[in-house]
């Protein structure tokens, strides 16, 4: 900022208290003049963007190599130097929900280049299949029927449409992925509670664990949106060697994320290295499974709801 932007007056036109240097120290605004020239207001605005972006990064950048870092740095009181939790995670679930939207078209491209108009033999054959597995689950579990039947008429409709199993299941699958971070959006609070009764040893509030948490899910979403850079590097060149490839890299991820998390809660908790690793894989089966059951809830509704 240009010290001739700056008002020569020492009173703050927010609050009105006194301004001892740029800004107030009671409200936080800046001390500038009410009427600037016309480019002033272009570039405030990509001066602070330019600041954003490059706290952004550093952010990420910090996340990645430091387990645990930022978190604690946040609770020292540090948290001028880095964006705070929850709007990291925010800024970094919508830039990975807007570039996986654009990914998810090239996923449809791919799943419908063979569509194809089946004739009305295979249309019978295939709709008295559905409709005997429909049968069979009402028979054989009645109880739950209601989960059942959306199913096998949502199948039955969509092979009458012309479907074929392919595309049905890149469809799903397209849509399912993309709905992941939501998913770990509704699981965090749940997680947060396993830290806070994993370590109830430790006088802390769920709020401090939370701040953990809100950083272990941004890593988590920055690894989904890599894994599905490469799931889609592997839809569209399709060949053998970059399917292990991407198999290989993918495995990879999925270790970093496990090995992240030991990691991070050590240096976060500072307990011991095996109370720490214990609680740690008790975290992650307990956690795993749960969040499990959560997807497979998700992908239950993303399958009834494909059109």
């Amino acid at each position: 900022m240009n010290p001739k932007h700056l008002r020569e007056d020492r009173n703050c036109l927010n609050c009105g208290k006194t301004v001892e240097v740029r800004y107030c120290t009671y409200c936080g605004q800046e001390n500038t003049k009410t009427e600037q020239a016309f480019y002033f207001a272009f570039l405030s605005y990509f001066q602070n963007k330019a600041k954003y972006d490059k706290s952004l990064i550093s952010s990420i950048k910090i996340l990645i190599s430091r387990p645990g870092f930022l978190s604690s740095e946040f609770l020292k009181g540090k948290r001028a130097t880095h964006i705070e939790p929850v709007r990291f995670y925010i800024a970094i679930s919508f830039l990975v929900f807007f570039l996986t939207s654009i990914l998810f078209g090239f996923h449809q491209k791919q799943s419908f280049r063979f569509y194809y108009e089946p004739d009305d033999d295979v249309i019978s054959l295939t709709e008295e299949s559905i409709a005997k597995m429909d049968q069979k689950a009402l028979y054989e579990h009645p109880n739950i029927y209601f989960l059942y039947h959306p199913f096998y008429e949502k199948l039955k409709s969509l092979k009458k449409s012309g479907w074929s199993d392919e595309q049905i299941s890149e469809k799903l699958i397209s849509k399912f992925v993309i709905n992941i971070p939501t998913a770990l959006f509704l699981y965090l609070p749940i997680f947060t509670l396993s830290l806070w009764i994993a370590y109830h040893r430790k006088p802390w509030t769920y709020y401090r664990h939370s701040i953990f948490s809100i950083h272990f899910f941004t890593l988590l979403v920055i690894a989904f949106f890599v894994w599905y850079v490469l799931e889609t590097t592997q839809i569209l060149m399709g060949t053998d060697l970059i399917s292990k490839i991407v198999d290989i890299l993918q495995n990879g991820i999925i270790l970093f994320c496990l090995y992240y998390f030991i990691r991070a809660s050590f240096k976060f908790y500072k307990s011991n290295i095996a109370l720490t690793l214990f609680k740690s894989i008790f975290l992650l089966i307990i956690n795993i499974s749960f969040f499990g059951c959560l997807l497979a809830a998700i992908l239950y509704y993303t399958f009834v709801t494909i059109d």
